[in-house]
């Protein structure tokens, strides 16, 4: 997969395929840390500081697919709780209840996909001010759209 500044280049019919890199990105983290014994409070810091920072920057930019969201948290919950022989722990929480504020009970875990809606949410703000990439970019969608043809096909579409 061809990259940029860490971004996938070209985005095909697979967005999964496209971000498969951040998930083996996670996994290599967690497969180097379920060798040290680490207490909950440790397991919190890594998470919070270190994996749901790794997606962060493709989020700013890219809508990520749920599948892959959900892949990051399944991840996330499973080294959370722990296994042992490679069968997970009991879970006893649900995933939504850790994701809540500390405020009101919960750890504070990032929901991946409200926080990537978040992200694009700025970015869309921040459109009324556009940086100059953005504006360049803007204007050549009137050049596209210029020297864009209609095609007639079986004239279901056409309204005369």
């Amino acid at each position: 997969m061809e990259k940029y500044l860490r971004l996938p280049s070209v985005i095909g019919r697979s967005k999964v395929t496209a971000f498969q890199g951040i998930i083996e990105k996670v996994s290599k983290k967690f497969e180097n840390w379920k060798v040290k014994f680490l207490l909950q409070a440790g397991k919190e810091i890594l998470i919070k500081v270190v994996v749901q920072v790794i997606p962060t920057y493709n989020m700013n930019v890219f809508l990520l697919p749920k599948t892959l969201c959900d892949k990051l948290n399944s991840l996330i919950w499973n080294f959370w709780w722990g296994t042992q022989d490679k069968v997970a722990k009991i879970h006893w929480k649900e995933w939504e209840s850790l994701s809540k504020n500390k405020t009101v009970g919960g750890l504070g875990f990032r929901d991946l996909m409200a926080f990537n809606a978040a992200l694009l949410a700025k970015q869309a703000k921040d459109g009324f001010r556009p940086s100059y990439t953005l504006k360049s970019i803007s204007s050549a969608i009137n050049t596209v759209k210029e020297g864009m043809i209609w095609r007639i096909a079986n004239g279901e579409e056409v309204k005369i």
